[in-house]
């Protein structure tokens, strides 16, 4: 599902005529793809279609693209980062009669200009600001928008989104969601497309502002137009917004500013008849109505705002002390903005129990404060981000540690995408703009790692970053054009290229790494292993770090073999708890059930693995469905218990043809995918063989026999494979495991033979059944942790006897074959030298 707001955009050139909206354009793929594992369209327009072109731009995307490793990775830089330029530029000319510089951005599919938008989509071209003259230059970008919001603020002070100049002969756009607004003090929707008074969109006015003295040191643009009769109405509102509810009386003070709006979500509009919940007196903070979400606020005092307010004030107040005869006006901006700072410390800090003290995201001056954050900038996470305060900050540590866990009721979490939303668009949708910011405000490698593997895997293979995401479904999501994520995106690369670029040289293809749990093990059946494992499918996702560290970024395709009972049934449901997708194998898998499937995530099919045909048509449905395998999990097999001389050779054929020749064809076909299919390819082939495949065990010689068979012909086979192709193989080698494997799955000897009246092995089995030392559960955990390693070993034990077992097998070895060194030695041809 897709949620779209409606938008017309009004092509106004006889060039652009031909150019296809790209409203529409934005949601089909469109060639060539990236060739990664999420195969991302090529999302920019024509150049001819382009509504800005930026020559500093496109050198920086072709140069930041060769520092990029991931095609994926490298294909949303390339959509994302030069999108507001491609797209939203609606209109850059000069006001009537005038040089004055004017630039009309719309966010992306709404056919209006927010201040906080437009000033943010500019800053993301921030570290490519020059000085400069030249009309088509960012510098000349930056300009228009300032002068225009300039314009805009004195228009209304108290608006937040505005039509286009009428200039620019763009027609204004009706907002049928502002229709039934009630609004002081009034306005025009010819000039205004809507009213919702927020604090951030002034202090996005001096952010723009700020970020562009600073690169140009340009201080005679700023006297030259309307920036400072803006400014003393910005410093009308901060005014106007610190009075209180009531007066020392207890009157009701006459706010400036009320709003309502006739709506059934509470969000939209606000309490009281347009005044907002009560605001207290003596707080220091200046109210707003509404977040930058264009959400209400429930407590007017909002500190998100108010830091962003107070941090881009005192810069504008250099700018305007740098303009000369205005050091009245900047005295008053310097004041107010350390005012403010002491108030966000006095009001806005509170203590918690488990955390100490974080910054509240909404107080009233009262005894309430709500304590959440929400994905838009500013935010509690954005602090460091926007200036108000250092990284290493005790405060904000503390709350970012909040922030970022389930204690945050907006903290969206899920095996698509787990980042701060908010309730403008509800819960269970994560914005990939909290992750963006999570990015920026982190020097953690992993964290990074992981927060650009979820947004490269999150696109809905269009390769443009969306509003939000559902987080257990890729495919609901809102907004496939919303130019200021995208550009923000973009800016964050070039941040990584200059703190951490070798974090650009990683791949982001589902490798993944691991941080939970511990080590145990398992073997499963015929089918359906128990101690040893069974025929089935499954997927995960794997991404470079820590062999060790928990993988919640892009799911993986699992395909597991046996998953009726025992590892390859416990295996398919850690892996869909962990958001994989998993295709499950079984003789019959119209038998198999588990629970919380959709067909997004889970693929049940018929797989006989002494069948190649019957091989092929399992992967071939996987494929169709999913279209790559990244794990194959050769599961499936049983165990034969007897002496040897009560077996049949059929029995023993039998337990050959399962338990190694199947497993041979099932990797057979895996390597061809991994290698001819999967793009990029590679993947990993788990053997899961017991630790009946480094000794011998009574009663099972021929069991014995076809795992150390899948033993030596695994071992040789990662010899002969090339190192490009990226597929890993692992032996795991389970001990005793409490499955099926060592009861009804268990086949005995068909003859019994009378010399053997010391052993008999149903007893022997059916006294040990329900008794091994492992639990199915946490083998099947290992597995999927090893199957999310960057480099899983080629052999590795599972369960305490299991490991007990192989280190007294190492030992004996080590007595073992020292002793007959000599006679080892003693067999070369004369004259011949041993390699060293």
């Amino acid at each position: 599902m897709m949620r779209v707001l409606p938008y017309v955009f009004a092509l106004t050139t006889a060039t652009y005529a031909q150019c296809p909206d790209y409203i529409d354009y934005s949601l089909v793929p469109h060639g060539p793809f990236s060739g990664g594992q999420y195969n991302l369209s090529y999302m920019r327009p024509d150049p001819a279609c382009r509504t800005f072109n930026s020559s500093v731009v496109e050198q920086t995307v072709r140069r930041v693209s060769n520092e990029i490793a991931d095609p994926d990775l490298r294909r949303l830089f390339v959509n994302a980062y030069p999108n507001t330029l491609d797209t939203a530029i609606a209109w850059h000319g000069y006001a009537d009669g005038s040089d004055e510089e004017l630039t009309f951005i719309i966010t992306g599919d709404i056919n209006a200009m927010w201040l906080r938008d437009s000033a943010n989509q500019v800053q993301s071209y921030l570290p490519l600001l020059n000085a400069s003259d030249d009309f088509d230059s960012l510098a000349s970008l930056y300009r228009g928008v300032i002068n225009l919001q300039a314009r805009y603020i004195q228009i209304d002070r108290y608006c937040n989104s505005f039509q286009p100049p009428v200039e620019s002969g763009i027609d204004p756009s009706p907002n049928g969601a502002a229709s039934d607004d009630t609004v002081r003090p009034n306005y025009t929707n010819t000039s205004v497309f809507e009213c919702k008074y927020e604090l951030d969109s002034l202090a996005a006015f001096l952010e723009v502002s700020t970020n562009y003295y600073n690169a140009t040191q340009d201080a005679t643009f700023f006297k030259s137009y309307q920036w400072v009769d803006a400014i003393e109405s910005v410093m009308q509102v901060a005014d106007e917004m610190m009075v209180p509810t009531y007066q020392p009386s207890g009157s009701v003070s006459e706010l400036a500013y009320s709003f309502t709006r006739l709506t059934t979500r509470a969000s939209e509009t606000t309490e009281n008849d347009g005044l907002g919940n009560p605001f207290n007196n003596g707080t220091g903070l200046i109210r707003s109505f509404f977040r930058p979400s264009d959400d209400a606020t429930i407590f007017q005092g909002f500190i998100p705002a108010n830091m962003m307010f107070a941090r881009y004030l005192s810069s504008a107040a250099d700018i305007m002390y740098a303009i000369g005869d205005q050091d009245a006006l900047a005295d008053k901006m310097s004041a107010l903005a350390s005012s403010l700072r002491s108030a966000i410390s006095d009001a806005g800090i509170v203590h918690t129990s488990k955390y100490g003290d974080i910054y509240a995201y909404e107080v009233d001056g009262y005894m309430s404060q709500n304590v959440m954050d929400d994905a838009n900038i500013p935010s509690l996470l954005s602090a460091p981000f926007i200036g108000y305060l250092d990284m290493s900050d005790p405060v904000y540590q503390n709350t970012r540690q909040l922030l970022l866990s389930a204690d945050n009721p907006y903290f969206m979490r899920g095996p698509v995408i787990s980042a701060i939303g908010g309730p403008h668009d509800g819960p269970g949708y994560a914005w990939p703009m909290a992750a963006i910011i999570r990015i920026f405000t982190s020097d953690d490698e992993a964290e990074i790692t992981q927060q650009l593997q979820e947004l490269v895997s999150s696109t809905d293979g269009l390769g443009l970053i969306h509003e939000s995401i559902n987080t257990f479904n890729v495919s609901d999501w809102t907004r496939q054009w919303f130019s200021w994520a995208n550009g923000l995106y973009g800016q964050m690369i070039l941040d990584l290229e200059d703190r951490k670029p070798e974090i650009l040289k990683q791949s982001f293809q589902g490798n993944g790494t691991i941080d939970r749990h511990g080590w145990h093990g398992g073997h499963g059946d015929h089918g359906d292993h128990g101690d040893h494992g069974n025929h089935g499918c499954d997927c995960a996702a794997i991404r470079p770090q820590n062999p060790l560290q928990p993988d919640t970024m892009a799911p993986q395709v699992f395909f597991i073999t046996g998953t009726s009972t025992g590892f390859g049934y416990e295996l398919v449901k850690k892996c869909l708890s962990e958001g994989d997708k998993v295709v499950a194998t079984a003789r019959n898998s119209s038998k198999l059930q588990f629970d919380n499937t959709s067909k997004d995530s889970f693929l049940a099919v018929d797989c006989d693995v002494t069948d190649q045909k019957s091989i092929d048509a399992a992967f071939d449905q996987a494929l169709a469905h999913f279209g790559r395998v990244d794990v194959v999990v050769n599961n499936a097999g049983y165990g034969l218990s007897g002496e040897f001389e009560s077996l049949s050779d059929k029995q023993i054929r039998t337990q050959m043809e399962v338990n190694f020749f199947g497993l041979l064809n099932v990797t057979r076909k895996a390597l061809e995918v991994m290698r001819e299919v999967n793009k990029p390819c590679g993947g990993k082939i788990q053997q899961i063989t017991s630790i009946g495949g480094q000794r011998g065990v009574p009663t099972f010689s021929v069991y014995c026999a076809s795992k150390w068979a899948v033993e030596g012909y695994t071992e040789a086979l990662s010899q002969e494979l090339k190192p490009e192709w990226n597929i890993k193989l692992t032996c795991i080698e389970p001990g005793g495991f409490r499955t099926d494997w060592a009861g009804r799955s268990m086949a005995f000897g068909e003859k019994k033979n009378p010399a053997y009246d010391h052993i008999n092995a149903e007893k022997t089995m059916g006294e040990r059944n329900g008794t091994q030392a492992g639990d199915p559960a946490k083998g099947a955990r290992a597995f999927w942790e090893i199957a999310k390693m960057e480099d899983p070993p080629l052999r590795t034990v599972v369960g305490s006897d299991a490991y007990t077992a192989i280190m007294g097998k190492i030992k004996g070895y080590g007595e073992l074959y020292p002793k007959y060194e000599k006679l080892a030695n003693s067999t070369d041809v004369d004259g011949y030298q041993r390699p060293s």
